[in-house]
């Protein structure tokens, strides 16, 4: 597994990111992390980590993975901030571990009932994700695609550069032309990820976390994680719910300074009751 250290001065803290990217994308949000000093994971499938192919593509896997992270980096009880998969996973370690993390904040944590009547888009998401193109002539053309394209496009430019930094690889063999890039988490176990994103069964065990969560969210959004974040909230013993009405699911991309900002009230300022 991939182990990345971002910067920064004080104590240490542990920063996981959703399906897709990597543990560099929190790159503009660790810059801004003023008083931390910021490690982040490539989760299995992701990044610059080397996965089995028979390991296990299920969301308590990039649990496992989480904790190794904490016990490789010696990072016991310190904070941590995660981003929709990356948050799932926290909660998830936590519960696996009670007391790994002092204080946590979650951008949109993919979980939901398992009897929601809602309709759920992880099977659509996990569709579009095979259909979805992912290689390129060069970093440069990737770029050109990216930044013209939904929800790419409303990225802050230094996300939007973070993620082409971190979340391609060059291609290798092929009749590619030199230079060629690809994502660094094939799509096929990206969508694997995305159809097992509430099977997990994390929301019927939230209230066993006893870890003060600062939940945040965009607007509601039927069958996507932002939908159930006030739910979440409630089961958790000590929670806060931010709503963002001007940001989606990938507000962390869209807001660096905001959500920095929020994660360091997350640490310095957690909730002691549900609110």
């Amino acid at each position: 597994m991939a182990l990345h250290d971002l910067g920064g001065d004080g104590p240490p803290v542990l920063l996981a990111h959703a399906t897709g990217f990597a543990g560099g994308i929190w790159e503009p949000i660790a810059t801004r992390l003023a008083g931390y000093h910021c490690f982040a994971l490539d989760a299995r499938c992701h990044g610059q980590t080397v996965t089995p192919a028979a390991a296990s593509r299920s969301w308590h896997g990039v649990a496992d993975d989480v904790l190794a992270a904490v016990d490789a980096l010696g990072l016991h009880g310190c904070p941590a901030a995660g981003h929709s998969m990356g948050s799932a996973a926290l909660l998830l370690a936590e519960l696996k571990r009670p007391g790994t993390f002092r204080a946590l904040y979650c951008y949109e944590p993919v979980t939901a009932p398992v009897d929601t009547a809602e309709p759920m888009r992880d099977e659509v998401l996990a569709e579009l994700t095979l259909r979805r193109r992912d290689r390129f002539d060069s970093l440069d053309a990737a770029r050109a695609n990216f930044a013209a394209q939904a929800p790419f496009d409303t990225f802050h430019p230094a996300s939007l550069e973070a993620y082409l930094q971190h979340c391609f690889v060059p291609v290798t063999g092929g009749s590619e032309p030199p230079g060629a890039v690809t994502l660094a988490c094939p799509k096929v176990d990206e969508s694997e990820l995305d159809r097992l994103g509430r099977r997990h069964g994390l929301y019927e065990r939230l209230d066993a976390i006893a870890v003060p969560v600062t939940v945040a969210a965009g607007p509601r959004e039927p069958g996507s994680p932002s939908s159930f974040a006030a739910g979440v909230v409630q089961r958790l013993a000590r929670a806060r719910l931010i709503r963002h009405e001007d940001l989606g699911h990938f507000g962390p991309q869209q807001d660096p300074e905001r959500i920095a900002a929020e994660i360091v009230a997350a640490w310095t300022d957690p909730p002691q009751v549900r609110a």
